[in-house]
């Protein structure tokens, strides 16, 4: 419990219950390794998890060049951005939102936090709340928990991007696991992915009170 407050309290952009919070997305950045295509595809419960096969597919289907990375098992986007210095405004953070019932995937930096109220005045809905670990198991279940790496794969699962995540060059993506991650030009995720575009998000240094210090020219460190 004191794990999912902490997470909430970094992520949402103003106040709320936290007995009636539903979750967050935690996000992993690249490291040294590399996987290959010849690695075994990735099961739940595993502990150590290759980037999903799917997701290695898709990806190469598309012809859409990119690399596997792999780094230390982390839970937050701030703690490994500082040790690995990758900038938070290349990370796509995928934050899961139920909308008037329906699973909705809010794609934005890791750098900022989703305001739910302006997702909610966005999306007309009457009611936005985060999503369970149960319902992201049940609706994402090809990947771990809190793991979903920003993609369109999912039936019936709306793909929103903040503005704010446009960028020139490299995005990292989340891949699968909280081990691995996948590196590729944001043009060319941009056109596969075609997500709506919307702006939903405020400075993640708003209202934390460790600040997530964001530098493009140095990458992301305290």
């Amino acid at each position: 419990m004191f794990f999912l407050e902490s997470i909430l309290r970094m992520h949402l952009g103003s106040p709320i219950d936290l007995m009636s919070a539903r979750g967050c997305e935690p996000l992993a950045i690249p490291g040294p390794c590399k996987r290959t295509a010849q690695d075994p595809p990735s099961r739940k419960g595993d502990a150590t998890m290759p980037t999903a096969t799917w997701i290695r597919n898709l990806l190469e289907q598309r012809g859409v060049a990119f690399e596997e990375m792999h780094h230390r098992e982390v839970f937050t986007a701030q703690e490994v951005a500082q040790s690995e210095h990758v900038s938070g405004h290349r990370l796509a953070k995928v934050v899961v939102v139920i909308a008037d019932g329906r699973p909705i995937e809010l794609v934005i930096p890791a750098s900022r936090r989703v305001i739910l109220e302006k997702v909610q005045q966005m999306l007309g809905a009457r009611q936005v709340m985060l999503a369970s670990e149960a319902e992201m198991d049940r609706i994402f279940n090809d990947v771990e928990t809190g793991a979903i790496p920003a993609l369109r794969h999912w039936k019936e699962v709306e793909v929103i991007m903040d503005e704010t995540m446009r960028t020139d060059g490299e995005i990292v993506l989340q891949g699968g696991t909280h081990q691995d991650t996948v590196q590729l030009n944001f043009n060319d995720w941009y056109h596969m992915v075609q997500p709506r575009i919307g702006f939903f998000t405020e400075p993640e240094n708003v209202m934390c009170s460790r600040p997530f210090l964001d530098r493009e020219d140095f990458g992301t460190g305290a």
